[in-house]
């Protein structure tokens, strides 16, 4: 059943009543108080809890300049710059609207990079690791068991994703 009221639903300015506002000056200082106490507790504190030594610093060894003794100081490191917006792995030719040919050449890429690196002496490895960053990630995930058949059993191959999924919801 539907309610009838003689009240008007929207007001105009000029029609509305106000009301004065509400305050309640000990709620106001009471939070003052605390404001200024966490802000004193976060700039007071010590920078480690308890005053423990500081954590070790990790070298960052996958980049250049690591130094003699560090995980990957003495490895050939290759950068494969991402430029075919399909991970390395299109193969295809598309025709435009306009008549113009779209080459997709990624999976050619990835290959000849491969195929040149083996013959420069990848082969001869005993450890190879295959990594990437985002899309680059995205081909690392794609190509790694292309990767490791290319070397024999005995050599360690590992593939290393770095934020290479992309999930659709």
């Amino acid at each position: 059943m539907a309610r009838t009221t003689t009240e008007p639903l929207l007001l105009l300015p000029h029609q509305q009543q106000r009301q004065p506002p509400r305050t309640n000056r000990a709620w106001g200082a009471a939070v003052a108080v605390v404001l200024v106490l966490l802000l004193s507790l976060l700039l007071l504190r010590p920078s480690r809890p308890f005053g423990a030594p500081p954590p070790p610093r990790v070298e960052l060894t996958l980049l250049a300049g690591a130094t003699e003794g560090a995980d990957f100081y003495n490895w050939n490191r290759v950068y494969v710059r991402y430029c075919d917006g399909a991970s390395f792995s299109g193969d295809a030719e598309y025709q435009a609207q306009d008549g113009s040919t779209l080459h997709f050449r990624g999976l050619r890429i990835y290959e000849a990079v491969i195929d040149e690196l083996m013959e420069k002496g990848l082969t001869n490895a005993t450890q190879a690791l295959l990594t990437g960053c985002s899309a680059g990630g995205l081909a690392a995930i794609l190509h790694c068991d292309d990767f490791s058949a290319r070397f024999p059993q005995e050599v360690s191959v590992k593939c290393l994703i770095d934020a290479g999924l992309f999930l659709d919801e």
